[in-house]
């Protein structure tokens, strides 16, 4: 059962930093990754699915990485990015169960609701429906009154920066596409 040579060209070109073969690497296991995401996100609450897909994605371009070619014959590298991706879910889930028991969501005060409420209740019950719950905390957070920075609501949510960064992202993306604002 020896590896075939396109996986092989594959994994070598990733080992070497070779961004188009991750590429192809990600589309021949992109139904690998989607599964595992779909069955974690239903373990992790309001964990958004494109975060865990993200580190899904991480954990196969580390995957590639590790892999050791001469093994090939006695562990396939599907099974390898599988424990590897099954792995780093795991992981996320036990510290977001961590964070959520040390630092609790906190709701934002009255005073910093203001400008988020003008906005959220302009998109009316539409916010709620396009974005994810957590998306829509850090809306509220990143357009309060009190104009709290990346850090500071990646602290009040139990969440990193870069988590934060990522939702603001989305949520202009996902507001530019269905109203053409942002």
């Amino acid at each position: 059962m020896d590896i075939d040579e396109r996986l092989y060209a594959t994994l070598s070109a990733v080992k070497q930093g070779d961004d188009v073969a991750f590429s192809r690497l990600c589309e021949d296991y992109r139904a690998l990754v989607k599964k595992m995401v779909r069955s974690f996100s239903k373990t992790i609450p309001d964990v958004d699915p494109d975060d865990l897909e993200q580190e899904a994605l991480c954990a196969l371009s580390e995957a590639a990485r590790r892999y050791d070619l001469g093994i090939a014959n006695k562990v396939t590298f599907g099974l390898y990015a599988k424990v590897c991706i099954k792995n780093k879910m795991i992981s996320m889930r036990r510290k977001f169960v961590a964070r959520s028991n040390i630092n609790p969501v906190k709701e934002v005060g009255t005073a910093g609701e203001r400008k988020s409420e003008l906005l959220t209740s302009a998109l009316g019950e539409d916010a709620k429906k396009l974005l994810s719950r957590y998306e829509y905390k850090v809306l509220t957070l990143y357009i309060s009154e009190s104009s709290y920075t990346y850090k500071e609501i990646a602290r009040r949510l139990g969440r990193s920066e870069k988590s934060v960064d990522n939702a603001v992202y989305r949520i202009k993306r996902k507001l530019k596409d269905k109203y053409s604002i942002i």
